[in-house]
């Protein structure tokens, strides 16, 4: 978890596990560093900003978060999302705030991922597709 200012994420995110599955960037533009968060923790789900990140939603967003997850979530982002906009969609700087499932970003960064792994274990086998 990372929320404060940019200048201290590379840092953070060098500290991060291999293992960690949930990833949180409140910092500003914390969608910048997604390829960085990927090299290190290649499965984690990560809540990122597009914009400025700031205290006052960084506080109560994972105040929510703790919450929900202490409640045994339903794996549903969707679900969180929806408690998490009730508390803090009335923030101007929330809409900056993006969800693992609607992230594009992370998506293409994870669809590129998986597919120069498979291009490097086809290379390796020695199966191109020089026919």
């Amino acid at each position: 978890m990372h929320r404060g200012h940019s200048l201290y994420v590379p840092e953070t995110i060098a500290r991060m596990p291999r293992t960690a599955a949930l990833v949180f960037l409140g910092n500003c533009g914390g969608y910048t560093l997604l390829d960085s968060v990927f090299a290190k923790a290649p499965e984690a789900h990560v809540i990122t900003t597009i914009g400025v990140g700031t205290t006052t939603v960084n506080d109560p967003f994972l105040k929510t978060l703790n919450d929900y997850l202490l409640r045994g979530p339903s794996g549903r982002w969707a679900e969180f999302w929806q408690q998490a906009a009730a508390r803090l969609g009335r923030h101007p700087q929330f809409a900056d705030y993006v969800a693992p499932d609607h992230n594009a970003a992370a998506l293409f960064l994870r669809a590129y991922r998986d597919f120069t792994d498979y291009l490097s274990t086809v290379r390796s086998l020695g199966l191109t597709d020089k026919s």
